[in-house]
């Protein structure tokens, strides 16, 4: 069976996976560069999508997914496809269509005291996205489209 485990050393935490080092750094790095989708969704929640090449300028690509084109820089050598992780809370739910943005329908709302949590079904499948907007919140079946704040996207490795 599958054995996660995190040691914390000082400041430093190493993430283990089946008895191997994932990956090891100060928890703000890992939770904001994870290397491999174990790591993005063990040190925070993650929503994993499938991007696609687009351009390529040494370390810098274009990516695409859904429609959506982001610029983004890795050391990783890519080729046509490639996993990323957005994380929830740099995902941005607005009501009127922007350029670069995506259609998504609520599926989900929960309050959770000092946000709204909310799912959405969209083009690349569900995500999960973190609202600190509690005034106005959406509702079920709401139609929205969301943006997404390059900061919180990872090229993963795997």
């Amino acid at each position: 069976h599958d054995q996660e485990e995190a040691l914390a050393i000082s400041d430093k935490v190493i993430v283990m996976n089946n008895a191997v080092i994932a990956q090891q750094g100060k928890p703000k790095d890992l939770y904001n560069n994870p290397k491999t989708t174990f790591v993005a969704n063990f040190i925070g929640d993650a929503n994993i999508v499938k991007a696609q090449i687009a351009t390529r300028n040494k370390n810098d690509y274009g990516i695409n997914f859904g429609g959506i084109q982001m610029k983004i820089s890795s050391n990783i050598d890519l080729k046509d496809s490639v996993s990323i992780a957005l994380r929830p809370e740099k995902i941005e739910i607005i009501k009127e269509k922007t350029n670069n943005c995506l259609a998504a329908k609520i599926i989900n709302a929960s309050f959770v005291g000092s946000c709204y949590q909310y799912v959405v079904s969209s083009s690349v499948g569900k995500l999960f996205i973190v609202s600190n907007e509690t005034v106005n919140h959406l509702k079920l079946n709401e139609e929205v489209f969301i943006t997404f704040d390059e900061s919180g996207i990872t090229i993963l490795e795997d």
